[in-house]
């Protein structure tokens, strides 16, 4: 059994290389998708189940919604006190049946860790777009829209598990949105996003199995047509210029001329002196090789932190080996088989070229992964392959 799921499984028969390519980060993308695999990763017994984990949710975790309006937690939920002692909100499940039953959707955020499969599609995107992912699962009822027209500040995945949703997508779309006053959706009143979203782009009903894609700031809207309708949205958190702003702050706490005081305010000449002279030093900063691969470090770190695998009853660390997203190809030369990958070139054994093909087939993969699809390969073979895959920079080793 493989140790993760891939991000091509879920967008077949589509292919990862022509989804980065034509479709990621542009417009809107509806994929068919396969219907059987997404029931065997999550299907009505699973939400149901996590339902009954009522000391999981909260109030603000287990959200009621009917025809636009989100419901008030008071009248879904219970104050009881945690194992801390502190005092929480948790919903009393005859409540939420209550208002299923009058066509409200039931919405659980931040699942992505709560089940097997919702932790395996979350993994799958991660590794794809080297982001940091979230998933919400939303029950929806027949004829009743949950959500009024709006914008993501994340790029999503909408995967529909059962029943089917229509959607309406808009032309509109807020340019680059994020996690702030002045771009968040609610700082804007109604008028304002009913000119911004503009005329209806596509109108695509969700059935099982198909994936939506849309890129941040695209306006949309869905609705449960007749019967149930289960679905999984994937945001995925992308490392912006304001996050390099923070890992800058972080470094300049560490130079003692970012740490002094400024002049007197009053002394303008002096005051703004200093100002220069600081920004003088902050570009020396900036341009230290250093600070970029902190960055990529902090970007790594926010995207993958959450992943990794026990191999109990053993108990050791485990290493999750990451395939890069960089150019690669082999090919057959004079001399024998040649790796490209990361602007640099290695001769490989022929006896090697089989696994070599295999590891670029997939984004993540562990030891034993390779193991079991490389039956012929000695145990020194598979070192030296991997070995060399990591000098190279086609892989990345997360440490567990």
């Amino acid at each position: 059994m493989r140790s993760f799921l891939e991000f091509s499984d879920l967008i077949k028969p589509t292919s990862q290389k022509a989804f980065f390519k034509d479709h990621y980060g542009k417009a809107p993308y509806l994929v068919k998708g396969d219907a059987e695999l997404y029931a065997s990763l999550f299907n009505w017994n699973d939400f149901s189940n996590l339902l009954l984990m009522t000391n999981v949710w909260t109030g603000t975790t287990l959200k009621i919604v009917l025809d636009e309006e989100i419901i008030d937690p008071a009248t879904y939920t219970r104050q009881t006190v945690g194992r801390d002692g502190t005092s929480v909100l948790r919903p009393n499940p005859g409540d939420v049946n209550k208002w299923m039953t009058k066509g409200a959707s039931v919405v659980l955020d931040a699942a992505e860790h709560m089940h097997p499969g919702l932790r395996a599609i979350t993994e799958a995107i991660s590794f794809a777009t080297n982001c940091m992912v979230s998933c919400n699962i939303y029950c929806s009822f027949d004829g009743h829209q949950a959500f009024t027209s709006h914008y993501d500040t994340t790029d999503v995945f909408v995967l529909q598990l059962d029943g089917a949703k229509k959607w309406r997508v808009y032309e509109g779309q807020f340019e680059e949105p994020i996690e702030a006053d002045g771009y968040y959706f609610s700082s804007f009143d109604k008028d304002h996003h009913d000119r911004a979203k503009g005329r209806t782009k596509m109108t695509p009903t969700l059935k099982p199995g198909n994936l939506l894609y849309l890129p941040k700031g695209r306006y949309h809207d869905a609705c449960a047509l007749k019967g149930p309708s289960l679905h999984a949205t994937f945001a995925t958190t992308q490392a912006r210029g304001v996050d390099f702003l923070q890992t800058i702050m972080n470094s300049m706490v560490e130079v003692p001329e970012f740490r002094a005081a400024l002049p007197n305010l009053d002394d303008a000449e002096a005051h703004t002196k200093h100002i220069y002279e600081l920004a003088e030093r902050l570009k020396a900063l900036l341009q230290q090789p250093e600070i970029a691969e902190q960055m990529r470090e902090d970007q790594k770190h926010r995207a993958f932190a959450d992943i990794s695998r026990y191999q109990l009853p053993t108990a050791a660390p485990i290493n999750v080996y990451r395939v890069r997203h960089v150019d690669h190809n082999v090919s057959l030369g004079g001399g024998g088989y040649i790796l490209n990958a990361n602007g640099k070139t290695v001769a490989i054994p022929a006896d090697t070229v089989d696994a070599v093909k295999w590891v670029l087939d997939r984004n993540a993969f562990l030891k034993h992964d390779l193991e079991e699809n490389t039956p012929d390969l000695d145990a020194s073979s598979r070192r030296d392959l991997l070995s060399m895959m990591l000098e190279i920079g086609l892989l990345d080793m997360l440490e567990r």
